[in-house]
């Protein structure tokens, strides 16, 4: 073997090169991506009236899976499908209360996601806001080194959001 061949092969086992290529390769890969959407009025219209009276009860009354089949689609609910297909994690974070059927309702609805947040029922008395950022530190928690973009027609949402997350990029419907 010639002594160019020898350096050569000298030079790949050294270990700092090939920890020095390995960083590089990473750098390479591409952007990871989480996209999170809140269910009403960015996906669908919503069922009820609480974003104008905030009567919670109203809402929940109103809130049923009869009512939520006939919900007029938005524009973002094709935005989250193509995102999905791009190889994006999605996540639907609602303050919505916890029901049975909600993942079933997307299902039918064709709304891919690899996530989805409701407001638990021993969380009834946080504000949407600040449970919206529970749940989005929660996922972020999972994957740290994701980007999170966050779609909200709240702009108290869309604030808390940005002030609570670091590098988020948030989207006011």
């Amino acid at each position: 073997m010639d002594t160019t061949k020898l350096r050569y092969i000298r030079t790949i086992s050294n270990n700092r090169l090939l920890q020095k290529l390995l960083h590089e390769r990473e750098k390479k890969k591409p952007l990871r991506i989480i996209k999170g959407f809140d269910f009403d009025d960015v996906l669908f219209s919503s069922v009820g009236t609480y974003e104008k009276d905030y009567d919670l009860e109203k809402f929940k009354k109103d809130n049923t899976f009869f009512r939520n089949l006939f919900t007029k689609e938005l524009p973002h609910a094709e935005k989250l499908r193509q995102a999905k297909k791009k190889g994006d994690y999605i996540a639907i974070i609602t303050a919505r209360q916890h029901k049975w059927w909600f993942k079933l309702l997307l299902w039918i609805k064709n709304i891919p996601y690899d996530d989805v947040k409701e407001r638990p029922k021993s969380r009834e008395n946080i504000s949407s806001h600040e449970l919206k950022l529970e749940q989005a530190r929660d996922i972020l928690d999972r994957f740290p080194n994701y980007v999170f973009s966050y779609y909200d027609d709240s702009k108290l949402n869309c604030d808390t959001i940005e002030q609570g997350i670091k590098l988020a990029i948030v989207h006011k419907i």
